[in-house]
């Protein structure tokens, strides 16, 4: 219809009607175009705040759960340190996990198939990256603890304490203190990997934008 009426105004040479003929059209397809752009950018905010959601309930699963395993193996490892400061001979401390011995890979790995290149802060992106990197070199230490304690520990715990002790100082033998130094060792890491996380939680309330390195919170937390 409208090429029609430009068409009659054309063979009318009615320059005004055609001016404002071509206005409509510039001026319609802008507004398409912008239209287009606001649904995309919504489309685009919309999977975004879906992708911080789920990254904050993951970390924040992750912190409660491993708040856990820190009070066990704290008050297991001061109970041992206890124990022996009063001149008893008590088998080292083991912890053990139920189910698997590792955090789930799942939440990152399908995220980053989401497209977060688009999305996130490209440092942000990184530092994500690194962290979940990190707790996943942090799930090998605790596999290795599980695999020494499994073999060295176990089989002897409920036999004779003395087992683990040289008869002649009466101090433990270094490999069973070697086991509970690798599990302390593994709860500090796993312990500065929360203020990290939290940071990392601040970050993403604003995703798409630069902010603040949490990694320095990381390394100062771990001692570094």
């Amino acid at each position: 219809m409208l090429l029609r009426r430009i068409t009659e105004h054309v063979n009318a040479q009615n320059w005004t009607a055609i001016f404002l003929d071509f206005v409509i059209v510039v001026v319609g397809v802008f507004v398409g175009l912008q239209a287009q752009e606001w649904n995309a950018a919504r489309q685009d905010q919309e999977r975004l705040d879906r992708i911080v959601a789920s990254l904050k309930a993951d970390m924040a699963d992750a912190r409660r759960v491993e708040a856990g395993f820190l009070e066990d193996i704290r008050a297991g490892l001061a109970a041992f340190e206890d124990a022996y400061g009063r001149g008893e001979r008590p088998a080292p401390f083991v912890y053990r996990i139920k189910g698997s011995d590792t955090a789930p890979k799942l939440i990152w790995g399908t995220l980053q198939d989401a497209g977060l290149g688009a999305l996130l802060d490209p440092q942000l992106l990184f530092e994500l990256s690194h962290f979940y990197s990190e707790r996943d070199g942090i799930g090998v230490k605790i596999t290795r603890y599980m695999a020494s304690i499994e073999q060295d520990v176990l089989p002897y715990l409920d036999g004779d304490p003395a087992h683990f002790y040289d008869p002649a100082s009466g101090d433990m033998h270094p490999r069973y203190r070697a086991t509970m130094d690798r599990l302390r060792e593994w709860g500090e890491f796993v312990a500065a990997l929360g203020p990290w996380s939290r940071c990392l939680e601040n970050r993403l309330e604003s995703a798409s934008e630069p902010g603040a390195s949490c990694r320095t919170d990381y390394f100062t937390d771990f001692g570094e």
